[in-house]
């Protein structure tokens, strides 16, 4: 009996140390797949780092880039202001000078009446407007003066 007992153990000592290798063979397998994993989740954290320091990094790149911008932007609302009070004062007295010149232009055509035998000649500008203008012989008499005035368009 002792030597059936032996062929009846041995079967299943075959049979455990088979399920015991496929067992191995199954844990070594999800221990291979796990350790694959693990590998490609701390290869993608490496990544991932390396992204967050490149994004970190342009967004610093940004902000002083805006920060630029901003300074420049107010530098040239500044000159624009400066330039729009120029400009203004610039047009100010240039109206001022204008309406100089045309008094000025205007007194020295006024000033340019002749004197000939006794006879004064004005410059009458704007003649069309004045057209309507009629005047009567004006006489003028004092003790020891005669004065005569009308007034005649000359053409000339």
């Amino acid at each position: 009996m002792h030597d059936e007992r032996k062929i009846i153990d041995l079967p299943s000592k075959v049979a455990t140390a088979l399920s015991t290798t496929l067992v191995t063979d199954e844990y070594n397998a999800q221990q291979e797949y796990i350790n694959e994993t693990v590998n490609t989740l701390s290869d993608g954290i490496e990544t991932l780092n390396d992204d967050i320091q490149r994004l970190s990094s342009e967004s610093l790149q940004q902000s002083q880039l805006i920060e630029m911008t901003s300074q420049s932007l107010t530098q040239l609302k500044t000159s624009c202001e400066e330039s729009n009070v120029g400009l203004n004062a610039f047009n100010t007295n240039m109206s001022i000078l204008q309406q100089d010149y045309f008094s000025l232009k205007h007194k020295i055509e006024e000033t340019q009446s002749i004197s000939y035998d006794g006879i004064l000649i004005w410059k009458i500008t704007n003649i069309q407007e004045k057209m309507s203008t009629y005047s009567d012989i004006f006489y003028y008499f004092d003790a020891m003066h005669i004065i005569v005035v009308a007034f005649s368009f000359n053409n000339r």
